[in-house]
């Protein structure tokens, strides 16, 4: 540097900022923000779900499905409120299932999480519909069948709510419908008499209906005479010769009526819709059976037996639980069995009726047994 350019102060500057441009260089790299190649701004997820059946009743259950998205990754966490407490603490699966036990408008919602830890919630009414009861009723393909024919049974239940069925069979008449389920059912009695089979129905909110139908099975009539192998006439035997008068025919001693004979009494009010019955009774001797069959709506139970354990020789009440007060429909049915071992019972049946006294049928039963006969003159 001569003498000049060391007393010209603008040259001097150049000079040094020359020399120092390297390390301001670096200065300005090390001092500058990391930049990551895959850094992004996060979008958040969209939440939302379906439920099914889109339009519940009481007490049927309805299962809610997260169909939530997230653009730019995914759903890492879901957590539920089903009983509308403000606590998503009801599940965090993405299924969950719920039965409400009211009808009404039901408010659920959901909230979800991406791997971004970014949420969203949202919310949903369902409406929950009051559970109508279905209609239990069913035809048989012969209500007089002979011993050993089959029978087939078709349900024609219906459910004003057009969900499914489940339907059950009583074959045997033991108040257990176990023996066959579905839509049809097959039974064969290898014994005559009075047979009852009985249809049970639940909907899927839990209501049930049953119904029942009796089944008069026949003899089957013996078969004709073989036919003759040849074309000669078959033999013919001689009539039998009776020397003297015939013999007296003999006096057959038949089963006796219980004595003296059951008394079934029933009372209520009628009313526009059927009759609120009070009282259920039955005055009878003691160590008889009694049962009693309901059908219909209203109906506090399918049927209700009582044994009338006392000593008496002469006719005690014995009341029957579950009438006071109750209101049956019109249509109902009643049957009362009173029956005893050896001995010809009492049977009766009461058909609720809109505005008028129940339908009364008065009749007897087989010794010991619940099959309806026609009273001995």
């Amino acid at each position: 540097m001569t003498a000049r350019n060391a007393m010209d102060p603008t040259t001097n500057f150049i000079a040094r900022a020359t020399r120092l441009a390297p390390l301001l260089a670096l200065l300005l790299v090390l001092a500058a923000p990391p930049v990551h190649a895959d850094e992004h701004d996060n979008e958040r997820p969209s939440a939302s779900f379906t439920n099914s059946p889109s339009k519940p009743v009481v007490g049927e259950q309805v299962t809610f499905t997260s169909t939530s998205t997230d653009p730019d990754g995914q759903i890492t966490g879901q957590w539920w409120d089903l009983d509308n407490d403000g606590s998503y603490d009801d599940g965090t699966a993405k299924t969950v299932t719920k039965v409400f036990a009211s009808a009404g408008n039901k408010t659920v919602r959901l909230r979800v999480e991406d791997n971004d830890g970014a949420t969203r919630s949202v919310s949903r009414t369902v409406t929950v519909a009051a559970n109508a009861a279905p209609t239990a009723d069913f035809s048989a393909s012969t209500t007089t069948p002979d011993t050993g024919q089959a029978v087939t049974l078709t349900s024609t239940s219906t459910d004003p709510d057009g969900r499914p069925l489940t339907q059950e069979w009583d074959l045997d008449d033991d108040g257990a419908y176990d023996d066959a389920n579905g839509g049809t059912a097959s039974v064969t009695f290898t014994t005559s008499g009075t047979r009852r089979v009985g249809l049970r129905v639940t909907d899927s909110g839990g209501t049930v209906r049953m119904t029942s139908r009796e089944i008069a099975v026949q003899d089957r009539p013996p078969p004709g005479p073989a036919p003759s192998g040849g074309s000669s006439p078959p033999a013919s035997f001689p009539a039998p010769v009776v020397n003297g008068p015939a013999p007296p025919k003999p006096t057959l001693i038949g089963p006796r009526l219980l004595d003296p004979f059951p008394l079934v009494r029933i009372r209520g009010v009628t009313t526009p819709r059927g009759a609120r019955v009070d009282l259920l009774s039955v005055r009878t001797l003691g160590g008889t059976k009694i049962l009693v069959r309901c059908r219909g709506r209203g109906c506090p139970w399918a049927r209700k037996t009582a044994h009338a354990r006392f000593s008496a020789r002469r006719l005690r009440a014995v009341n029957m639980p579950g009438f006071k007060r109750r209101h049956l429909r019109a249509g109902t049915v009643l049957e009362v069995f009173v029956t005893q071992k050896g001995m010809i019972g009492k049977y009766t049946r009461f058909k609720i009726r809109r505005l008028k006294a129940p339908l009364r049928t008065d009749s007897c039963t087989a010794p010991g047994r619940t099959r309806v006969r026609r009273c001995p003159a």
